[in-house]
């Protein structure tokens, strides 16, 4: 018999100056009980579950609970999960510039399939998370990710690759289009925690190319630029 309990508390208060950016504060807590099975030493595993969001000030109707529901299976180098599953089992969240950073509050599970490897140089990692069925009211969305990095030494390199797809609604006008987003976000880096004290010191630059159509249109728009991204922590403080 195994059994779980999550609990995560979050303040963050944005503040922007850009028209299309809403400011608000987002201030709640999050309880993920689960409860499940695991088989010849846990390497299968059947669990289910819930998450609790409930935003402070708001009544019961605008909190949330998210069902969670999946199967497990765990060896030292590889697993995978598939149902209703925590996205805290990724081995790495995707940066910011990749997905709205609060969607780690209010949407904790990934729906659909993860296959993850987990060397001594390195890992890789492959999700399929489905967002929302096809129906009249609805249009079908989901979105594929990729990513992985190798260090054999004080040196890495990696990247991420995102597929984003939103369908249509059943029978919608032609007012509505698929879109396709995707983006490529190779980058090489170097780590000097192990020659230091801190938990973490690296720096990692890299490219990011953004591909992105109205089918509607059938025009292809490519935002893209160089990112550096510089980390320094000690224990439980990082900049």
């Amino acid at each position: 018999l195994l059994w779980n309990v999550d609990f995560t508390g979050f303040f963050d208060n944005r503040e922007y100056k850009f028209s299309k950016q809403l400011s608000q504060t987002f201030f709640g807590t999050r309880l993920s009980p689960e409860i499940g099975i695991g088989v010849l030493n846990n390497k299968h595993r059947i669990m289910a579950g819930a998450s609790w969001i409930q935003p402070f000030g708001a009544n019961k109707r605008e909190s949330s609970v998210d069902f969670t529901a999946y199967y497990r299976y765990q060896q030292p180098d590889f697993c995978m999960s598939f149902g209703a599953f925590p996205r805290t089992q990724l081995i790495e969240s995707l940066p910011e510039v990749l997905q709205y950073d609060s969607l780690t509050y209010f949407r904790p599970n990934i729906m659909g399939a993860l296959f993850q490897y987990i060397g001594k140089k390195g890992f890789a990692e492959l999700y399929i998370d489905w967002r929302q069925m096809q129906t009249e009211n609805r249009r079908e969305a989901f979105i594929i990710v990729g990513s992985g990095r190798w260090q054999p030494g004080l040196f890495f390199l990696g990247g991420y690759a995102v597929m984003n797809h939103l369908a249509r609604s059943k029978n919608a006008g032609p007012d509505q289009s698929v879109m396709d987003d995707m983006v490529l976000y190779p980058y090489v880096g170097v780590d000097f925690a192990r020659l230091t004290p801190l938990s973490e010191l690296s720096l990692k630059a890299g490219y990011l190319l953004s591909l992105e159509r109205h089918r509607g249109i059938g025009v292809w728009h490519h935002p893209q630029g160089f990112i550096s991204e510089l980390k320094v922590q000690w224990r439980f403080i990082g900049v």
